[in-house]
């Protein structure tokens, strides 16, 4: 960016705070690189803040507009009923890990397979008294998981749970790209949409990802 704006003679340049939500960098240590990297240039950079407004019918007490989250050392797929039970899907009919353990229980893929799926559209199913949510976040199956995709698919699920009046939400534990991090990324992303009083999220975590999350102060 900086070698573009040299090269077109770009006087002003806008942009977040870039590296800082999602990729949990520290501003205070960006802010500098920027400065350093552009110090050369006759340039007037522009940092916006920005905080998506909530509806009206979405807005709830400040005290109230926490998603509490807990953790739990086993699959999606031995958590008790009575939760909504999420999975990830893609617009050419494939499930991820998550799905295809899920349907090992429910049945569900021919259901799913048969309906219409679109980038950030949910798949609702009831099987066996339970209700299974497909978020719908990539095209094909090899496609990189989309962070901007859950979170567009995360506010028609939040319309679906408070539809349904559940109070807890089950998402398995899964790893993007062998990042370590990608649980604390889709817990944020999650918190910053699922902002209804009284909704609990349970994030399972398979064996053989158990050692990605620090256990100490909870029960194993």
């Amino acid at each position: 960016m900086r070698n573009h704006c040299a090269e077109h003679k770009v006087k002003f340049l806008a942009m977040p705070r870039i590296g800082c939500g999602l990729d949990r960098l520290e501003w205070r240590e960006v802010k500098p690189k920027i400065e350093e990297l552009f110090s050369e240039l006759d340039i007037s950079i522009t940092v916006y803040n920005y905080n998506q407004p909530e509806k009206e019918e979405d807005q709830y007490p400040k005290s109230k507009k926490t998603l509490v989250v807990r953790h739990q050392p086993y699959p999606l797929v031995d958590i008790e009923s009575l939760t909504a039970l999420l999975f990830f899907g893609s617009e050419d009919g494939s499930v991820d890990n998550c799905g295809k353990t899920l349907d090992c229980k429910f049945n569900f893929l021919p259901d799913y397979k048969r309906q219409m799926k679109r980038i950030r559209d949910i798949i609702r199913l009831e099987k066996k008294n339970e209700v299974l949510y497909g978020l719908i976040v990539r095209q094909k199956q090899t496609d990189v998981f989309s962070y901007v995709n859950f979170e567009k698919c995360l506010y028609e699920l939040r319309k679906l749970i408070k539809k349904d009046d559940f109070k807890y939400i089950g998402i398995e534990a899964f790893c993007v790209n062998d990042d370590e991090d990608t649980m604390e990324k889709v817990i944020s992303v999650m918190k910053g949409v699922l902002l209804a009083p009284g909704l609990e999220l349970y994030v399972c975590w398979p064996k053989e990802l158990a050692h990605c999350h620090t256990w100490s102060g909870e029960t194993r």
